[in-house]
């Protein structure tokens, strides 16, 4: 599919990871009857229910608090549960962006030089991040409409969590939380937006649901730290 805008091809192309982690899971479910898969009727995507908001919030409940994340991350060491991360300052897009980033915890996966996946199995998340070649502001509700349209052409049903921006030294950085439905598995993405000198960056952490807690308070850390060169 051929999207006019270039940042929703980017898009397309970083959703590929999430797809074929919804792949593994339909091998999963060969023995479901024909009236349990997936189908077109069940693809309304919309805004996060009561009901969902409140699962989503106990994911919360024995994690440390955003304040506490966000100190251990600016000190380089998180150690929570059966989570032991080191985190430096690391730069990508040739020197376009740099952030505090996971050191010795994610394998790359090398595909091109504006487009880099970062994945780790074991501890079911991973790290995508795009270089778009652009101009001008970054629009959420554009990019909103850009994402939905992806996973509604790949049969996957969609709650959109939040959405929201912030300035960080000095950049306007945008984000979009969201949770891919599968009948094995739900996959969270946690997108993060920023302009750099001659296009735009897309960082993406998604995973299994069962990390999505920490990793949503680790993503609004990380965009603390992110800083964009001249």
């Amino acid at each position: 599919m051929r999207y006019q805008d270039e940042e929703f091809a980017q898009i397309e192309r970083q959703m590929r990871v999430t797809e074929e982690m919804q792949k593994r899971a339909e091998q999963k479910m060969s023995g479901l009857s024909g009236s349990e898969q997936l189908s077109s009727d069940n693809l309304d995507d919309s805004d996060i229910t009561d009901d969902e908001r409140k699962i989503l919030d106990d994911c919360f409940s024995k994690l440390p608090s955003q304040m506490e994340i966000n100190e251990n991350i600016n000190n380089g060491h998180l150690q929570n549960d059966d989570l032991d991360v080191t985190f430096e300052r690391t730069t990508f897009f040739e020197e376009r962006i740099s952030m505090k980033f996971p050191k010795d915890f994610f394998e790359l996966k090398n595909d091109s030089d504006d487009y880099l996946i970062y994945y780790n199995f074991p501890k079911e998340i991973n790290c995508l991040l795009s270089y778009v070649p652009a101009d001008g502001e970054i629009e959420l509700k554009k990019i909103k409409k850009g994402i939905l349209k992806n996973f509604k052409s790949s049969w996957i049903k969609t709650t959109w969590i939040e959405e929201g921006s912030k300035r960080v030294n000095g950049n306007n950085i945008g984000y979009s939380v969201l949770m891919n439905h599968t009948p094995e598995l739900d996959i969270f993405n946690c997108m993060m937006f920023t302009l750099v000198k001659d296009g735009y960056v897309i960082i993406n952490f998604n995973g299994n649901k069962n990390v999505y807690g920490i990793w949503l308070m680790i993503m609004k850390a990380l965009m603390e730290t992110i800083e964009v060169s001249d």
